[in-house]
């Protein structure tokens, strides 16, 4: 099942049915649209944009892929994954990031995150989130990636925190690879349970390194 949307009521609707949904303009939501469990969806934005300026964008609690666009929410996450699966690749996240309280994989996106009280991206408890690729800056007072008792992995991309808060912070999050810089080098990493086997950072990242690894200094940081 495949089908063109151009507006909100036709995206939330055919997010109720399933398949595969093409946007085929730009969306404003006064409410955010949802995925409901046992559905099934894939997203193409084709490059266009939708924004929420209420709620987040799209909360999802059954299996949804969105690729190829642009996601816009000014007072919330534009992706609330409530407990489902979902996959993001080649997604501009602009305002705020991702939430996660099921399984999100994100690949190849960009977050820019200036609202204050939201981090890049939330990891909630018992959720999974992996990040193969991911371009994010924080301005927001708050964290790049926040984990709250779930399992973070990020195996590439570029994280840039700005302002007065940790970069890395809560637990449990394993770092393989990627470029981290805290504009000061005071505020980059709190918690417990950290693992580092790879990356580059412009602070000293020592005390999270994993064993059989050391931290080489480039003259960067």
């Amino acid at each position: 099942f495949s089908v063109d949307v151009k507006n909100a009521d036709e995206l939330a609707n055919a997010l109720k049915v399933g398949g595969k949904v093409k946007i085929v303009g730009d969306i404003q939501l006064s409410n955010p649209v949802e995925v409901p469990a046992d559905v099934t969806v894939v997203m193409e934005l084709n490059g266009y944009t939708i924004t929420s300026e209420n709620s987040n964008v799209i909360k999802n609690y059954g299996t949804l892929t969105i690729t190829n666009g642009v996601l816009d929410a000014t007072t919330a996450y534009t992706v609330n994954n409530a407990g489902g699966n979902v996959t993001i690749k080649n997604v501009k996240s602009v305002d705020a990031g991702f939430y996660n309280a099921g399984t999100m994989l994100v690949e190849d996106c960009e977050i820019t995150n200036t609202i204050s009280g939201r981090h890049g991206l939330y990891n909630n408890a018992n959720a999974t989130l992996v990040i193969n690729g991911l371009v994010c800056s924080t301005t927001s007072q708050n964290a790049i990636i926040y984990n709250n008792n779930g399992k973070v992995t990020v195996n590439d991309g570029a994280f840039t925190q700005i302002g007065s808060s940790y970069m890395l912070d809560g637990s449990n999050i394993t770092i393989n690879g990627g470029t981290f810089t805290d504009d000061d080098g005071t505020w980059a990493i709190r918690g417990n349970g950290h693992t580092i086997n790879g990356g580059t950072f412009n602070f000293n990242p020592n005390n999270y390194v994993a064993p059989g690894y050391q931290v080489t200094d480039n003259g960067n940081g």
